[in-house]
């Protein structure tokens, strides 16, 4: 993923809670929606909870610089 390029993630299993590790890095929303802030690495999180026992699927995701060209004339 770029800084300032926005992206969505889904979960075949509904109910969970989504959640990132390093928001200074990637936010993400309740509906996978991630926005990402600076480059680095992290993880995004799908937790879910059932009877009192909770699994987690994690997506290691890396965040990158957008090169800028400027061209002269």
């Amino acid at each position: 993923l770029c800084i300032g390029v926005n992206s969505s993630f889904k979960n075949s299993t509904l109910g969970g809670i989504w959640s990132s590790s390093s928001d200074a890095i990637a936010k993400v929303d309740a509906s996978g929606n991630v926005t990402t802030i600076s480059a680095g690495s992290t993880y995004l999180n799908y937790t879910i909870t059932s009877n009192g026992c909770s699994a987690v699927s994690k997506l290691s995701i890396k965040v990158r610089y957008v090169m800028k060209v400027i061209f002269h004339r």
